[in-house]
């Protein structure tokens, strides 16, 4: 028990609810982290077949960490080790997999602001930015850190010297070529975009 308690940062006193079957709600995130730290698969934890069902139910969701953080053309603040999201956003499991293989602890919602990357990113837009894709192996939309400043840009490869170019879409804004990647900080690809109609 204090393995499994060291293991997943739980009380013993949570752990035994679950495990004895008393639990009658169950959260998923619980369950799959107890049942990693003992082998086994969550359903082999549950007693009862509403918790069980319940569990099958939710088995899709993963849950993405949303970030009070807004990526722009200047400066800014990025996730520290210590930063804690402003909640969870449940996304179906099936659905993250069609736009990525990362884990859902890899993947953040922040929100976009400023004018530089209209028209495909306006101002207040959430994207979901995939933190394994560190490498602009192709052209993209990374965000970045460059010049101690945080910001959402396109990027694209020189494959002749192996630079990079910084581009935003709005044409007003300057566009950096022959940017040395040891310059910059990629903390990932933005892999979709969220906006109000």
């Amino acid at each position: 028990m204090r393995k499994v308690s060291l293991a997943t940062g739980m009380s013993d006193t949570l752990i035994k609810t679950i495990l004895s079957g008393k639990s009658r709600d169950p959260q998923l995130g619980t369950v799959e982290a107890i049942a990693n730290a003992l082998g086994c698969s969550p359903f082999e934890l549950l007693r009862d077949d509403a918790s069980r069902d319940e569990l099958s139910a939710l088995s899709d969701i993963a849950m993405l960490a949303v970030f009070d953080l807004r990526l722009s053309a200047g400066p800014g603040a990025w996730i520290d080790h210590d930063g804690e999201p402003i909640c969870h956003q449940p996304v179906g499991r099936q659905w993250l997999r069609s736009l990525t293989q990362a884990p859902p602890d890899k993947i953040v919602v922040v929100c976009v602001q400023g004018d530089s990357m209209d028209p495909t990113l306006r101002d207040g837009d959430q994207i979901l930015i995939d933190l394994t894709q560190t490498r602009p192996t192709r052209e993209g939309i990374y965000g970045i850190r460059h010049d101690h400043s945080l910001m959402v840009k396109r990027l694209s490869v020189n494959l002749a010297d192996k630079t990079l170019t910084i581009a935003s879409d709005n044409k007003q804004y300057e566009t950096l070529r022959g940017v040395n990647p040891n310059d910059i900080t990629i903390l990932g690809r933005v892999i979709l975009h969220l906006r109000s109609v």
